[in-house]
């Protein structure tokens, strides 16, 4: 049994009213963190969630566009131990469309999409 901490820091709404959370997911065995984001429909119905592939990730930043697309911003850590903004974008299906890093350390100091 895995046992995973969830943490939410962005909440968006679409043009349906359908409810989108992005955050953070922790395998509490473990030290990583992964980028999450979680579609209800308008009612709170769970419809899917996503958890990014690269570990020791996370959102802080949620938005919807006109369109219905999705887009997340945080962090990506490196092997390194060098942080890095990232932002990716998803169609309102939970389809990847594309993601972007900067080679910026951040240092604790996260963007947010307004």
């Amino acid at each position: 049994m895995v046992i995973s901490l969830l943490q939410a820091f962005g909440i968006a709404l679409d043009s349906n009213n359908n409810i989108y959370l992005g955050g953070i997911s922790k395998d509490l065995r473990g030290p990583e963190t992964y980028m999450l984001l979680i579609k209800y429909d308008s009612l709170g119905n769970y419809l899917w969630n996503i958890t990014q592939e690269e570990s020791y990730s996370g959102a802080y930043g949620i938005t919807v566009d006109s369109f219905d697309d999705i887009y997340l911003t945080g962090y990506l850590e490196k092997v390194s131990d060098e942080s890095k903004i990232y932002l990716v974008k998803y169609n309102d299906l939970g389809v990847h469309q594309w993601n972007r890093t900067w080679n910026t350390i951040i240092n604790g100091i996260m963007v947010k999409l307004i």
